[in-house]
C-alpha cells in the first residue's frame, strides 16, 4: 500500500496507461487499458502498446475482420476482446513493475526467486518502523487518533460509492452479481464455508488475543456484552456496505474491458492492487483518490497488526517478567524479526510465500478458536464463565444466556470441528494461477499451519512431564492440576465488591468460599 501511495504522487497514475513511463518497457503486447483504447480511431484497437488497425489485428492471429467489433476465424465471429487475453494495465503494473515477474512457473518459481525489489523492501521496513514506534508508545497513546482510524474508511468507502455509482456498469455489478446469490454453492462448494469461517475470524480478530488485551484497558464492570453485539453487527454490516463498492467497481471494470464480470472478479491482493487501482485511475482527480484509498489501507493494516502484535509480546513479558524493564527493546526486536520474516515476500517469486502465509495462518487461527471454545465451555465450564460475567455486573437477559450456552457448548465447536475436518481431508495442493507448488513447498504449508498448534501441545506435554518428574498430581484429564486455573486466577483489583472472585476459587475442591448470590450482584 505504501508503494502504491508513493507511486501515485504524480499528475497521471502510472498504471493508467500501458505506455506510461513506468510500464512501456515492461508491459506485454496484450496490455490493455480503456484510456489507451479511447485514443484510437474507430477502425483501430489498442494492442501491442499502440493503436493497431482492426484488420491488421485480426490478420495477426490468422483471422479476418468480420465487422468493426469482431474477427472471423473461418467458422464463427469472435469479439475482438476475446481474440486474445487482454491484460489490464493495472495488472501489468502490479506483476511486472512492482513484483518484476516475467513468467509464473517457468521463470518465477520456487527454484528461482529473482532479484530483491528494493522499493518494496523499503516500504516493508517503513511499515515495521511505524508499527514499532506505535508499540513503544503504547496502545493507550492512540487516544483520539483511534476515532480517525475507525471512521476514515467509512468516509473513503462512501466517496467511492458515490463516485462509482456514476460510472457505466456499476449498477449491473451490484444487481447482476452481488445481489444475485448462488445458493447452490452452499451445498456443492465447501470452500465457501471455509472461506467464510476464516474471513469472519480475521475481520473480528478472534482467537489471537487482541480482544483480551484491549479489554484490559476497560473498567472491571464495563458492559462487554453490549460491546460484543455492537462489534459483531458493525463488522458484518461494514462488510455488506463494502460489498456494494467492491462489486459495483468490478461491474465498471467488466464494461470497460468488454468482458463478463466473472472474468474480472478477484480477491485478496488482486482486488486491492489490480482492480481498485484500475478503477481509481478512471476517476477525476485520480491521484487524490489514490492517496486516500491507500492511506486507508495502510491505517487499517497497521492498526490490525498493532492490535495483534501487542498481545503476542505481552504473553512473552508475562511469562518472563524480568523482561518488562526492557519492554521497548523487546518491541523493537520483535518487529525487526517480523521484518526479516517478510523479506522473502519482496522477490518476484515472493508471492508464493505470501500466499502460504496468508492462507495457512488463517487455518491456524481456526484451530485455536476450537481449542479456546473447548477449554472455556467444556473444561472451565460455561456456567462458571457466565458467573464471572455476573460478577462484572454485566446484564445478560436469560434468553441470551441460553443462546450463548447453546452456541458455546454445541453449535460453535461442532461447526468449527466439521469445517476443520472436511477442509483437511478435501484439501487441494497450493498453487498460484496455474503453477502448482512443489512438494517441499506443500510441506512448508503444513508446517506454517500446524507449528503454532504444535507449540500448545508441546507445552502441555512438557507441563505434564514436569509434574510427573516432581511427583505432583499429574493426571492429564483430571480437573486438577493441569486443567484448573492457578491460585492467582481471579478478578482485578478494581472489582466493585470484596467477595467477587469466589467463583474462581470455588473451582478448587479443597477451598471453601461463599459465592455471592446473583441477586446481590
Amino acid at each position: 500500500s505504501f508503494y502504491y501511495m508513493f507511486m501515485g504522487f504524480r499528475a497521471t497514475l502510472p498504471w493508467k496507461s500501458c505506455i506510461s513511463s513506468s510500464l512501456v518497457d515492461v508491459a506485454t503486447e496484450n496490455c490493455y487499458s480503456k484510456f489507451d483504447n479511447d485514443l484510437c480511431n474507430e477502425d483501430e484497437t489498442f494492442w501491442n502498446k499502440t493503436c493497431t488497425l482492426k484488420t491488421v489485428f485480426c490478420e495477426n492471429f490468422e483471422f479476418s475482420l468480420a465487422d468493426e467489433n469482431s474477427c472471423f476465424n473461418g467458422t464463427a465471429n469472435i469479439p475482438i476482446s476475446d481474440v486474445t487475453k487482454r491484460i489490464a494495465s493495472s495488472e501489468e503494473f502490479y506483476k511486472r513493475k512492482m513484483l518484476k515477474q516475467t513468467s509464473i512457473g517457468d521463470v518465477d518459481n520456487w527454484s528461482n526467486w529473482g532479484e530483491c525489489q528494493w522499493e518494496v523492501l523499503g516500504c516493508l521496513a517503513l511499515s515495521w518502523c511505524i508499527i514499532a514506534l506505535t508499540l513503544v508508545r503504547g496502545m493507550q497513546s492512540y487516544g483520539k487518533l483511534a476515532y480517525f482510524i475507525t471512521l476514515f474508511p467509512y468516509v473513503v468507502l462512501t466517496v467511492f460509492l458515490i463516485m462509482g455509482s456514476q460510472k457505466e456498469g456499476f449498477k449491473e455489478g451490484i444487481t447482476g452479481f452481488y445481489m444475485k446469490a448462488d445458493w447452490d454453492r452452499l451445498f456443492s462448494d465447501f470452500d465457501v464455508w471455509t472461506n467464510a469461517c476464516t474471513q469472519i475470524f480475521y475481520s473480528l480478530g478472534v482467537s489471537v488475543g487482541s480482544h483480551l488485551l484491549l479489554c484490559s484497558y476497560n473498567k472491571f464492570d464495563n458492559n462487554c456484552h453490549r460491546d460484543v453485539w455492537l462489534i459483531g453487527l458493525g463488522n458484518c454490516l461494514t462488510s455488506v456496505y463494502a460489498g456494494f463498492v467492491v462489486f459495483g467497481t468490478l461491474g465498471t471494470l467488466a464494461v470497460n474491458n468488454g468482458v463478463p464480470i466473472e472474468d474480472v472478479i478477484t480477491q485478496g491482493a488482486g482486488l486491492t492492487f489490480q482492480s481498485y487501482p484500475e478503477a481509481i485511475a478512471q476517476m477525476e482527480v485520480a491521484p487524490l483518490f489514490n492517496f486516500l484509498f491507500f492511506l486507508m489501507m495502510c491505517l487499517l493494516a497497521m492498526s490490525s497488526i498493532v492490535g495483534t502484535w501487542e498481545p503476542t509480546v505481552a504473553a512473552v513479558l508475562d511469562e518472563f517478567p524480568y523482561l518488562r524493564k526492557h519492554r521497548s527493546l523487546i518491541y523493537i526486536s520483535s518487529c525487526f524479526i517480523a521484518f526479516l520474516g517478510g523479506v522473502s515476500c519482496c522477490f518476484p517469486s515472493g508471492i508464493f510465500m505470501f500466499n502460504l502465509l496468508n492462507d495457512h495462518t488463517a487455518n491456524a487461527i481456526v484451530y485455536f478458536a476450537f481449542i479456546e471454545i473447548a477449554v472455556v465451555a467444556w473444561i472451565y465450564g460455561v456456567n462458571n464463565f457466565l458467573d464471572n460475567v455476573d460478577e462484572m455486573t454485566v446484564p445478560v437477559p436469560w434468553i441470551l444466556r441460553w443462546f450463548w450456552k447453546i452456541c458455546w457448548v454445541f453449535i460453535t465447536p461442532v461447526m468449527i470441528f466439521v469445517i476443520l475436518v472436511i477442509n483437511f481431508t478435501t484439501r487441494k495442493k497450493d498453487q498460484h494461477e496455474d503453477y502448482v507448488y512443489p512438494d517441499a513447498a506443500q510441506a512448508l504449508a503444513y508446517l506454517i499451519e500446524l507449528f503454532p498448534l504444535a507449540i500448545v501441545i508441546f507445552v502441555a506435554l512438557w507441563t505434564f512431564w514436569k509434574n510427573w518428574r516432581d511427583k505432583r498430581e499429574g493426571s492429564f484429564l483430571a480437573a486438577k492440576p493441569l486443567w484448573s486455573p492457578t491460585e492467582e486466577w481471579g478478578p482485578r483489583a478494581d472489582r466493585p465488591m470484596e467477595k467477587v472472585g469466589a467463583v474462581n476459587m470455588s473451582y478448587y475442591e479443597d477451598v471453601d468460599v461463599d459465592i455471592v448470590p446473583r441477586t446481590e450482584l
